[in-house]
């Protein structure tokens, strides 16, 4: 669970199946699913629920409900009836979410609504701006919370967790100074890249600019949302270890996120991000020799 501001008095509850209950402030967010590295790990039998299903988010307008899942689906229903349906991310599409803004909303799969085992969130009295219990977001919008916490089903969770993972692995271990080309190798093979993997030790010069210029890219990113966190000491340079020891230290990244690495339906959806394009396509098969 990250914890980026407390702005208001504002509480909303959020309550598992189980019956355990979390109070979340404006700009808290917390993960939901079967898996351990969830915040709420709910219901590690129901097969229709990813091990990181969605996500949950305290902003200004009200509290967001995000589908993490590439595989299933999720389904918010309100107290008054309102209902909608978030579909599973895919490729070239925005994350579906919506903005709950009073009351009572049950979330979960199919199967959690069927069983009425939803993890429910109750928002007390009605958000300012909010002109209705849901709001729909068609499309992915800018999130109002603070700047540290990473969705899991990105790129740069990855970079960041491959910069961490000796860290996360060996606590007592100090900060490391790996090269662009180290850590591309060590995101590719995480995600079981391994075509990709095999192009860039064989030499594939294109294919290794390709990818190692995007992850200069993501530690930039990284980078910046470290020193967003105003946790740094004014003036500090952020290098690849200070990165490192930071986004283990402020729990951006933590050694629970390391059971990803054995979740097909995360493994599977950085498998599209990573290699699943046209061009990426193409380089493996020149790189394999097809």
């Amino acid at each position: 669970m990250t914890d980026v501001a407390d702005s208001s008095p504002t509480r909303v509850t959020v309550t598992a199946p189980d019956g355990t209950e979390r109070e979340l402030t404006p700009g808290m967010r917390v993960t939901f699913g079967r898996g351990r590295a969830a915040d709420i790990r709910v219901l590690p039998e129901e097969r229709s629920l990813s091990r990181i299903a969605g996500e949950i988010i305290v902003e200004s307008a009200g509290v967001r409900v995000v589908n993490l899942s590439r595989t299933h689906s999720l389904k918010v229903v309100t107290d008054t009836g309102d209902s909608s349906t978030l579909a599973q991310a895919r490729e070239g599409m925005s994350t579906a979410s919506v903005v709950v803004s009073s009351g009572t909303a049950a979330v979960g799969s199919a199967g959690m609504h069927r069983s009425g085992q939803t993890v429910r969130i109750t928002v007390p009295g009605r958000w300012d701006g909010a002109d209705r219990p849901l709001r729909p977001s068609p499309v992915e919008e800018p999130s109002t919370v603070g700047p540290d916490g990473l969705a899991p089903n990105t790129k740069y969770f990855v970079v960041a967790l491959a910069l961490c993972r000796d860290r996360l692995e060996n606590p007592g271990q100090g900060g490391t100074n790996p090269t662009a080309k180290e850590i591309t190798l060590r995101a590719l093979k995480m995600v079981h890249a391994w075509h990709l993997v095999r192009a860039i030790e064989s030499g594939d010069d294109a294919v290794q600019a390709r990818f190692t210029q995007q992850i200069q890219e993501h530690l930039k990113y990284l980078k910046e949302r470290v020193e967003g966190t105003g946790q740094l000491p004014r003036g500090t340079r952020i290098t690849k270890p200070v990165l490192e020891a930071a986004l283990v230290d402020l729990g951006i990244v933590r050694p629970e996120h390391l059971e990803l690495l054995e979740d097909p339906d995360w493994l599977a959806h950085q498998e599209q991000l990573w290699w699943g394009d046209d061009e990426g396509r193409r380089r493996t098969r020149r790189a394999a020799g097809g």
